[in-house]
């Protein structure tokens, strides 16, 4: 498996390349059911975002707000982070990370979900920025 770094491809720049896309779609395992179809419509079937917004009957800017933010997450070094190394982590920091950074959940919607406070989910998103940037 070749996780690489963090790559700029939910940033405004376009995908450069296979290995790209690639490495994209080996990390969109871990992703839910929902926005892994969605990655993979996208990067490896070569579906339109606005083909398949008609399909679903959804707004298209919803669609492509959603692949947007799920392309951003699966480059960024805190998803490569939690899906290589989560098993490592303290138990309410995994949970709380793997809520963010996985499934794409605000802070407040993982404190509901993990039965943590709010103060304890900013810990383990600033404990999981500082060990995915070592």
């Amino acid at each position: 498996m070749s996780w690489g770094t963090a790559d700029k491809a939910g940033s405004g720049q376009r995908a450069g390349g296979r290995g790209l896309v690639e490495r994209l779609l080996e990390r969109a395992a871990h992703l839910e059911p929902e926005d892994r179809r969605l990655v993979e419509q996208v990067l490896d079937a070569g579906e339109s975002l606005r083909n398949l917004a008609a399909r679903h009957r959804v707004p298209p800017r919803n669609l492509q707000r959603r692949y947007r933010n799920t392309l951003r997450r699966l480059a960024s070094p805190e998803f490569i982070f939690i899906a290589r190394f989560a098993d490592r982590l303290p138990p309410r920091h995994r949970r709380a990370a793997q809520l963010i950074y996985l499934r794409g959940f605000s802070q407040r919607r993982t404190a509901d979900a993990a039965g943590l406070s709010l103060h304890e989910v900013r810990q383990a998103v600033r404990a999981v920025q500082t060990l995915a940037r070592l």
